[in-house]
């Protein structure tokens, strides 16, 4: 998808980079419904150091709209998971910012 820019995706394997991509675009289809104008969603995906056998991941994502940038970070142990968590995050500010009461 043209509209979802990766960076950083380099540090993973093959199976990590499919689940990350399928998660967030199934993420971002959902932000859509939210917010129409959505024109590119940026996930960031960091890889700290190796601690023991583990490795830390942290992302950040940037949604831009017509008028406004939101953003979302999280970090985790699992590249799926963190990219997850960060998406929900984004999906629960975008539904504060423009909920109708």
């Amino acid at each position: 998808m043209e509209q979802i820019k990766y960076i950083g995706m380099y540090d993973l394997d093959g199976k990590d980079v499919n689940q990350v991509m399928k998660i967030s675009e199934e993420q971002f289809t959902k932000i859509q419904v939210l917010v129409p104008n959505i024109s590119s969603l940026i996930v960031h995906l960091k890889t700290h150091p190796k601690a023991g056998n583990r490795k830390k991941y942290s992302v950040n994502v940037k949604a831009v709209a017509a008028n406004n940038t939101f953003t979302s970070k999280h970090d985790d142990w699992r590249a799926e998971d963190v990219v997850r968590k960060a998406l929900k995050k984004l999906e629960k500010e975008l539904v504060h910012k423009f909920r109708k009461d």
